[in-house]
């Protein structure tokens, strides 16, 4: 179990999470050159640097979402602050970032990150809870709601319960008295579960921890029409004469 602990926690941690960064650097490639070609085809090639701004801002907030469903767009806002924290500034979490850097960066031994942005572990409890309660709240209102529910997929439900099992595991981890499975086995479930997750990121809708932003930008630009598109509409309506 040591031996497949160290191997989790070194290489394989760093081939994984090498790898969801690099594919997801192809899927924003991907769409970038994919806005290029549509700016390139189209007449309006004009953009607002503060409308896309705000269109991205919005999105993040979830305003938007507190019209309609009030309490899952709280939740669900809640959730993804959990969830982004607590693996990026856990103490624990920053010592493996530190010693992934300094194993990535030539001629330099070691790396100490600031100790400002080092999560202490009650702050970490206490999001890891709330991240609990909030992934089992979506679950419930996921598959309750006929809407959520028509437009899910079993995968949907999946990542949900994937996204909960390094939370769980690791607060089991760190509360030995409250843990019925041995510490190690413990351990190694919440790194691989960790690491399947970095896996699943660039193909399935976790993806948009990277998108996002371009999913907002590039939906403006998609809506606009390819260059001479508005005459030929106004052709086919109103005979070959008509100006747009």
């Amino acid at each position: 179990m040591e031996q497949w602990l160290a191997y989790a926690r070194g290489p394989l941690f760093l081939a994984t999470f090498l790898f969801m960064v690099l594919a997801l650097v192809r899927l924003v490639a991907i769409h970038l050159l994919a806005m290029r070609n549509v700016l390139n085809n189209t007449e309006n090639k004009q953009l607002v640097p503060s409308a896309l701004v705000k269109s991205v801002t919005d999105w993040i907030l979830p305003l938007h979402v507190l019209k309609t469903r009030p309490l899952f767009g709280v939740t669900s806002f809640i959730w993804h602050i959990g969830i982004i924290l607590v693996p990026l500034l856990f103490v624990s979490h920053v010592l493996l970032w530190e010693r992934g850097l300094a194993t990535l960066i030539p001629y330099v031994d070691s790396i100490s990150l600031p100790g400002f942005i080092k999560m202490n572990k009650h702050i970490a409890d206490l999001l890891t809870i709330i991240v609990i309660l909030c992934t089992a709240a979506l679950f419930v209102m996921r598959a309750a709601n006929p809407v959520s529910r028509a437009i899910s997929e079993p995968v949907d439900y999946i990542i949900l319960v994937l996204i909960a099992i390094p939370f769980l595991t690791g607060f089991l981890a760190v509360h030995p008295s409250m843990n019925p499975i041995p510490y190690n086995a413990t351990m190694l479930l919440h790194i691989l579960s960790a690491e399947a997750i970095f896996v699943l990121i660039p193909f399935t809708k976790m993806a948009h921890v990277a998108l996002f932003p371009f999913g907002r930008i590039s939906s403006d630009i998609y809506w606009r029409f390819p260059e001479g598109a508005g005459h030929k509409i106004a052709g086919e309506m109103h005979g070959e004469e008509a100006k747009v």
